[in-house]
């Protein structure tokens, strides 16, 4: 009877440890969900088809930020963060997307500007995104 007895409790704490791992790892599969999910597509204020989508990183500050172009030209800018910090270089080609991250902000969403943005061979005025 005392086997019996001990066999029912290492089977029990076993059972008890894999349901424990099994609600850790259900939680962080949870948490690293959340930051695989990209925001809907949106168009900047100024240029009606450059469209935009962001996620927020697992790091929790950083955002990555997906640019599409649906315009027939090039289109080149800056991307500068206002409420927070990093920039970068942008240059898409017509009809191409592409993904840059290294965004920094605490904010629940971010909001950067377009500088020096070129069409083709031509320069437009500055657009805030919010």
């Amino acid at each position: 009877m005392k086997a019996f007895v001990s066999t029912v409790r290492v089977v029990n704490r076993s059972l008890l440890i894999l349901a424990i791992a099994f609600l850790i790892s259900s939680n962080n599969s949870y948490e690293e969900d959340s930051f695989k999910k990209w925001s809907e597509w949106k168009s900047t204020t100024c240029y009606r088809y450059l469209k935009y989508r962001i996620k927020k990183m697992p790091t929790g500050a950083e955002w990555a930020i997906e640019f599409d172009n649906q315009y027939r030209e090039k289109v080149n800018c800056h991307v500068k963060i206002i409420n927070g910090r990093g920039h970068g270089k942008l240059a898409l080609n017509p009809t191409h997307r592409i993904i840059q991250n290294g965004y920094y902000s605490d904010d629940e969403i971010i909001s950067f500007n377009l500088e020096n943005v070129i069409f083709g061979d031509k320069l437009s005025p500055p657009c805030d995104v919010k």
